[in-house]
């Protein structure tokens, strides 16, 4: 018995068999994305020329402040931590490093030990003073030997200071300075008399080698992650087997679920657009990524913006689901086909992989473009804290929360009434970096 291969092709006198001239099909087309991409490049020469990413990663300090850029800090554009070792948990980018941190001008040249040895000798205080970091409100000059040893518990002062050098701004160990201290300590020739230094000294060097025991850890489970990869591949190949069956239900179904997704999304939005347009909050004041989002997310004109984003997506996918739903039956019969074809060519299943790698390039470069475009323009400014200070007078030149400023006027015309003379810049209130007066910076 024979096989059934369909119908037979009817026979049509008009049929020349293929076309012999073949040319480029849709060549306005590949002129417009020629033309894009010499755009893009265009926008990421612009702002690569004209913005400056070290601004807008500037540090923050524990209240707030950006080094080098707020007001009183103009001449400070380094971040110091008080004890960096309390920066090395996984959670520290999202969380924020629990430890004081503060803006100074230069990053400590040498290891100095300040709290064992005004411990050791107290008649040394003078010679250690100049060296010594504290926040703003503790004065270096008239406090005494006792009440720096108060402060450093309190984490007011910093108990010692480590050799370092600006990393983007922050001040980052020395390992190899610092190590000479570490093994005077672990050979006894460094007296100690407080535990928790010598305890996070040697937490914070065998940073490098947690570094290498990672690396270590990745070498021997190289297999393991092998064999999961050899598993998704065969799980993807299985899948794309199924899909011959039962594609029709899964577009559909995920065509609905994303439709219906996109409705949620646009009444959670509507709902905070009217809550925190009708509770606004002050600005937030943050040195991690958690309060940074808390400090987009808060403000209205987000969740406006959010919602209309959303409600055009969701039109132009209902558009395109109403009128165009034969050429979804298309292309689910089509998918239909390529599972078959993936089942003659295995080799498909691998191929995705070089896909995504450029675009994991067109991201990188898209968020590195972006970083450059949010940075151009002039600073903008702020008074925050300003209603919490009530000791803080600006002479009437600013006397709202939120008002614009200048950070070098602002030093010279607000005091702390409570300070002897009114000598001493004000304690919590501050002219804030709030972003750049420009329209990539809407949210500030």
């Amino acid at each position: 018995m024979g096989k059934d291969y369909g119908e037979p092709i009817r026979y049509d006198p008009d049929f020349n068999g293929p076309v012999h001239n073949r040319s480029c099909t849709d060549i306005l087309w590949l002129i417009v994305f020629i033309l894009f991409l010499g755009a893009w490049g265009y926008v990421g020469y612009y702002s690569a020329t004209r913005g400056s990413v070290e601004k807008l990663l500037a540090p923050i300090d524990s209240r707030g402040r950006r080094c080098g850029l707020d007001s009183g800090l103009e001449d400070k554009k380094y971040l110091m931590f008080f004890n960096i070792a309390k920066c090395l948990s996984p959670g520290t980018p999202i969380t924020g490093c629990p430890t004081t941190q503060v803006c100074v001008e230069n990053c400590p040249k040498t290891t100095t030990l300040i709290a064992k040895e005004l411990a050791q000798n107290p008649n040394n205080f003078e010679s250690l003073r100049a060296s010594m970091v504290c926040v703003d409100e503790v004065n270096t000059q008239s406090m005494s030997s006792s009440q720096a040893l108060q402060y450093m518990q309190e984490e007011k002062c910093a108990g010692f200071l480590l050799a370092s050098q600006p990393v983007l701004g922050r001040c980052f160990v020395d390992v190899s300075s610092t190590m000479e201290v570490l093994n005077d300590i672990m050979n006894g020739t460094l007296q100690l008399e407080e535990g928790q230094v010598l305890e996070k000294l040697t937490n914070l060097i065998k940073f490098d080698q947690l570094s290498s025991q990672i690396v270590q850890d990745l070498v021997q489970s190289r297999w393991y992650m092998a064999g999961a990869l050899v598993a998704v591949v065969i799980l993807c190949f299985i899948y794309i087997l199924l899909l011959r069956w039962v594609v029709g239900p899964v577009v559909w179904l995920s065509i609905a679920g994303f439709l219906a997704l996109l409705g949620f999304a646009m009444y959670l939005c509507y709902k905070n657009f009217e809550y925190y347009k009708a509770n606004p909050v002050g600005l937030y004041q943050t040195t991690n990524l958690k309060g940074y989002a808390q400090s987009i997310f808060a403000k209205y004109e987000t969740w406006l913006v959010l919602l209309i984003a959303l409600a055009i997506i969701f039109v132009i996918l209902l558009l395109v689901v109403i009128f165009l739903r034969s050429r979804i039956t298309i292309a689910i019969a089509l998918i239909r086909e390529g599972s078959k074809a993936v089942t003659a060519i295995k080799t498909t299943v691998l191929f995705p992989i070089f896909p995504w790698i450029l675009q994991c390039g067109v991201i990188a470069y898209g968020v590195l473009v972006l970083m450059f475009l949010m940075s151009i323009g002039d600073s903008a400014f702020r008074v925050v804290n300003f209603k919490n200070d009530t000791t803080c007078d600006c002479a009437g030149i600013y006397t709202e929360e939120g008002q614009e400023c200048n950070p070098a006027k602002f030093v010279s015309s607000c005091r702390d009434t409570a300070s002897v003379g009114g000598a001493l810049p004000c304690s919590l209130a501050s002219c804030h970096f709030t972003g750049w007066s420009t329209c990539w910076v809407s949210f500030g």
